[in-house]
């Protein structure tokens, strides 16, 4: 039989894993010869990043989220590819904050709301630039 909480990450797996391949597929192919079409989405991948999830005074679980940012800018890409550490930090900051404010373990995550958090984070290092949440889920501790 399976528990409360294998029900719903099951429910929340499909929706994720949906949107991953949408993503994925979302990337336009390059012109004959590898040219650079216009418009060509770029992803710049991001190691998973975990925050803890506080509820009053102790830690309850962690957030635990895949990122990618994605940008239309060869340059951008490759200048936030060079200056990842800046980029990890300041992204791992929203995210400790996303999970401060709105992460509940036992509750689902709100990705547009994380991705909207981070955004918000990003375009001062990077307009035009934006967060895609790859993969997303809140654990108990």
């Amino acid at each position: 039989m399976a528990t409360k909480a294998t029900r719903l990450a099951a429910r929340l797996t499909a929706p994720l894993l949906a949107l991953s391949i949408g993503m994925l597929s979302s990337v336009p192919a390059t012109a004959a010869g590898g040219e650079e079409t216009p418009g060509e989405a770029h992803f710049v991948m991001l190691a998973p990043l975990s925050a803890p999830i506080v509820d009053g005074a102790r830690t309850t679980g962690n957030l635990q989220v895949t990122l990618a940012v994605e940008t239309s800018d060869t340059q951008l890409a490759a200048k936030l590819t060079g200056r990842m550490p800046m980029l990890r930090e300041l992204l791992l900051a929203g995210v400790a904050d996303f999970a401060r404010l709105h992460a509940m373990v036992f509750a689902p995550v709100d990705a547009s709301l994380l991705a909207a958090h981070l955004d918000e984070r990003l375009q001062a290092e990077a307009p035009g630039a934006h967060v895609r949440v790859i993969e997303l889920s809140a654990r108990p501790q």
